[in-house]
C-alpha cells in the first residue's frame, strides 16, 4: 500500500478501531458492556493514557484491563488476539526505531519482540495461524513506499522472519481453517482501493478472488467463504462500505445489507468469526464527520444482528476479536 493510501485509511477507515481504557490504573470509569455474553470472545484494543499508548484486553461480558504500556503516543498499533485467546500480537515502536512485531500473554507476562528493528521497514498487521504457531504480517518499505510483502515468524520467537513464497504486494488478512491458504490485500496500479487474493503459504499458486474494491478479509472457519469489506460508493471524503460474503469457489457475493450505514455513508469491517457469528466494526459518517465506532455481531444469513459494543471511556484505537 502506498504511503498516502495508508495514511488515508488509517485516518478514515482502517480496520481496527475502538475500545477504550477502562481500568483504575488509568483513572477512568468502567461501564458494563451492552448485550454481551460472558462466553463471548476475547478482544484486545489500543488505549491512550499519560501521553502513551496502552494495550487493553478483555472479554465481551467481562471487565477490561491494561496489560502493557508503550513509551510514546503511537508505539502500539494493530493488536491481534490468538485463536486460543491467551496471547496478543501487535505492532510496536520502541524509542526512535521502526515498527516490529511483538507478542504478550493476556495476563501481561511474556512480552517479547519476534522481529528485529529493520531500518526503513514497517513490520505490521500481525495475523495468527489457526494453530497459533505462526504469525503472518506485512513488511512495508518506507523508503521506496512500495506495496507490502507477506512474511511470517514463529510465535515462540524460535526463528527469524521468513518471506512467504510469491508474497510480494500482499498484506496478510486471514488464514484458512487448515492453515494452508492465506487471504491477503493488494494494491493494483491505477486503482484507489485494494483487491483480495489468496496464496498458498508453502509456495503454491496465487490468485485474486472477487472484483475490485475488496479488502479486510475474515475467513469463515471450515468454509470457502470470506467476509470482506466492499466499497459501494464514495464522495466528499466519505464512503459507503458494506460487508459482503464472498464464495471463493463460485465468485458470488452475498450482501449483508444490515451492515450498511443507515445514514448513507459509513464503513463496516469484518473482525473475526466466533461461535457462528461474524464480529465487525462499524463507522457512521454524519454531517461530514466520523461518528464513534460500534462493534456488532451478525449471523451469516443476516437474520440476527446485535450491538455488542463495550461501553468504555477513553481513547479510540485499533481493535481485534478472537476468532475460531
Amino acid at each position: 500500500m502506498r504511503a498516502a493510501e495508508r495514511e488515508y485509511l488509517s485516518v478514515h477507515l482502517l480496520r481496527a478501531a475502538f475500545v477504550a481504557v477502562a481500568t483504575t490504573a488509568l483513572g477512568l470509569p468502567f461501564l458494563p458492556p451492552v448485550a454481551a455474553a460472558t462466553t463471548g470472545p476475547a478482544y484486545a484494543a489500543v488505549g491512550f493514557a499519560h501521553n502513551a499508548t496502552t494495550l487493553i484486553v478483555g472479554r465481551f461480558g467481562g471487565t477490561a484491563r491494561t496489560i502493557y504500556r508503550g513509551d510514546s503516543p503511537a508505539s502500539i498499533q494493530e493488536p491481534s488476539v490468538s485463536p486460543d485467546g491467551r496471547r496478543v500480537a501487535f505492532d510496536e515502536v520502541e524509542g526512535s526505531g521502526f515498527p516490529r512485531i511483538a507478542v504478550i500473554n493476556v495476563d501481561g507476562t511474556g512480552h517479547k519482540f519476534l522481529t528485529g528493528n529493520v531500518t526503513d521497514r514497517d513490520l505490521s498487521a500481525p495475523v495468527w495461524s489457526r494453530d497459533g504457531k505462526r504469525i503472518y504480517f506485512g513488511s512495508y518499505n518506507t523508503e521506496r513506499q512500495n506495496n507490502y510483502a507477506a512474511y511470517f515468524v514463529p510465535a515462540d520467537g524460535s526463528a527469524r522472519m521468513t518471506a512467504v513464497p510469491h508474497g510480494s504486494d500482499a498484506r496478510p488478512e486471514s488464514l484458512s481453517a487448515d492453515d494452508k491458504t492465506l487471504a491477503f490485500d493488494t494494491m493494483v496500479s491505477g486503482e484507489r482501493w485494494q483487491r483480495t487474493g489468496l496464496i498458498g503459504v508453502n509456495g503454491t499458486s496465487r490468485r485474486r478472488v472477487g472484483g475490485a474494491n475488496l479488502w479486510q478479509a475474515a475467513w469463515r472457519p471450515r468454509t470457502s467463504t470470506l467476509a470482506v469489506s466492499r466499497v459501494l460508493r464514495e464522495g466528499n471524503e466519505a464512503v459507503t462500505i458494506q460487508i459482503q460474503l464472498l464464495n471463493i469457489s463460485t465468485g458470488r457475493y452475498h450482501a449483508l445489507s444490515a451492515t450498511q450505514s443507515a445514514s448513507g455513508y459509513g464503513a463496516a469491517y469484518p473482525l473475526a468469526w466466533y461461535g457462528g457469528w461474524l464480529y465487525y466494526l462499524h463507522y457512521d459518517y454524519r454531517n461530514g464527520s466520523q461518528a464513534h465506532p460500534q462493534v456488532y455481531k451478525i449471523r451469516p444469513d443476516g437474520s440476527e444482528r446485535t450491538n455488542v459494543t463495550p461501553r468504555l471511556s477513553g481513547w479510540l484505537g485499533p481493535f481485534s476479536v478472537q476468532g475460531r
